[in-house]
């Protein structure tokens, strides 16, 4: 089944046709939950948070696609210095659970490697996403201690939080 799925997952530079069904998505409290979102956004903070993300040259957004079917996001963010850090999530429950996930990390993981010329993708993850913890796992992410930037950002949650990483060199 695997195979079968490399064939069906792309991985499409973000578009106005992906804004509202990601929207629908972020009231999703369980969604928001699992990467620490606290509330559901509006649709004018979401319309502008996207046209801020699409035009900041420090990040890249995709939309992932089974076969014809938008089914999640992902992304880099904070490019600089050969590093980036990396996220993702599906957003349609119907196709959790199958795999996709991996084979898009995987996708975003040569894009980054091949296209971007990166050295090191990290992330943050909740330390009781255990869903995510084991996907990240499985492609070689490793647990490091989490440092001043990340527990700035994450400031009160910084308890909850484990930062990982994967280096290419």
């Amino acid at each position: 089944m695997q195979a079968k799925n490399n064939r069906f997952i792309t991985l499409k530079h973000f578009s106005d046709d992906n804004v509202k069904m990601t929207f629908e998505w972020l009231q999703n409290a369980g969604l928001r939950q699992l990467f620490a979102m606290k509330k559901a956004p509006k649709w004018e903070k979401h319309l502008e948070y996207i046209k801020k993300t699409l035009l900041d040259r420090t990040q890249i957004m995709f939309a992932i696609y089974y076969k014809d079917i938008h089914i999640g996001n992902c992304g880099l963010k904070y490019i600089q210095n050969r590093e980036a850090a990396i996220w993702i999530y599906l957003g349609n429950e119907n196709y959790k659970g199958k795999g996709l996930s991996k084979v898009a990390c995987r996708q975003l993981i040569s894009y980054a490697k091949e296209e971007l010329n990166l050295s090191l993708l990290y992330l943050h993850v909740l330390k009781d996403n255990i869903v995510a913890l084991n996907l990240y796992n499985t492609l070689g992410f490793k647990k490091v201690p989490l440092d001043d930037v990340g527990i700035s950002i994450w400031k009160e949650r910084s308890n909850s939080i484990l930062k990982m990483v994967l280096p290419f060199d």
